[in-house]
């Protein structure tokens, strides 16, 4: 297991490092339950989240958060994670919220419509065949003239279900339906008004990269909901105390300083989180305090 978990950081690095580098930055990566979660870390502080799971051929990226620490890399380490998978379908649902992973009041969250671009040209890195299911596809398109409006899929048969994924929260009423009329119920509810599910469609279709289990013996994520990141000091400290508890398969290289360390609140790329109960969020508020 961890000769995969290597192998990808070796990919990624080969696509993020500049031999000429100024600006140093490490990702590490993990297996947590049925995701793989990958982190990224500027000068060893906390800045972007990544996770995704992975079905039969099917990839699904789950959750995409910044800390807001450093600025101009989300869509190159985006295309560097996408470089190790081999689905011959990824999708998302973007659907813009305030995130449960990088817990800041102070997080400016972007548009449904920047959102949905953002993720559109990272998944045309590695394929130009998409097709969007959206309230908001015509405003899309005039951007992106080459994506469908649709899915890529025929059957109900032919569906994987994730667990942030929408479709999942209304398999069980429609489990007699036909496909059509299942995307169309989407399109309808309170939580899919302002999302979009994003497919990308390859030609290539290698089953090997399979999401194990997380040997850390703790939950990263959760333990990364539970962090006060409100100021730079808390980030920094936080940041610190979680590169000492976790020994994570990592990798370390230099990039062209391209990117910028932020210094004040700017706008950050979210992938909405999972759905909390008010008992859960007022505990982690409480955790935070």
């Amino acid at each position: 297991m961890k000769s995969k978990l290597r192998n990808s950081l070796e990919t990624i690095r080969k696509n993020m490092e500049s031999l000429d580098g100024d600006l140093e930055l490490t990702v590490s990566v993990c297996y947590e339950e049925n995701q793989m979660v990958f982190l990224l870390f500027c000068k060893n502080v906390l800045s972007y989240y990544v996770s995704l799971q992975i079905k039969n051929n099917v990839c699904y990226f789950d959750k995409l958060d910044s800390t807001g620490f450093l600025n101009g890399v989300g869509k190159c380490f985006m295309k560097a994670v996408l470089s190790i998978v081999k689905s011959k379908i990824i999708c998302c649902f973007s659907h813009p919220k305030p995130a449960y992973v990088f817990l800041n009041t102070n997080k400016n969250v972007l548009r449904p419509s920047a959102l949905a671009n953002f993720w559109i040209e990272v998944f045309s890195n590695k394929s130009r065949k998409i097709h969007v299911w959206s309230n908001n596809f015509s405003e899309l398109q005039e951007k992106h003239s080459f994506i469908e409006k649709g899915y890529p899929f025929e059957t109900i048969e032919d569906l994987e279900y994730f667990e942030d994924d929408p479709k999942t929260r209304i398999k069980e009423n429609l489990e007699q339906t036909d496909i059509k009329k299942l995307f169309t119920t989407l399109l309808c509810r309170k939580d899919f008004i302002e999302g979009s599910l994003i497919y990308a469609t390859t030609n290539e279709s290698d089953t090997t990269l399979q999401i194990e289990y997380n040997e850390t013996g703790y939950p990263i994520t959760d333990y990364l909901v539970s962090l006060d990141l409100s100021t730079p000091e808390k980030l920094l400290k936080e940041s610190q105390i979680f590169l000492e508890k976790f020994k994570l398969e990592k990798t370390t290289f230099k990039i062209k300083k391209r990117a910028k360390i932020i210094k004040k609140e700017e706008p950050k790329i979210i992938l909405t989180a999972k759905r909390r109960s008010d008992n859960n969020l007022n505990n982690k508020n409480k955790i935070r305090k």
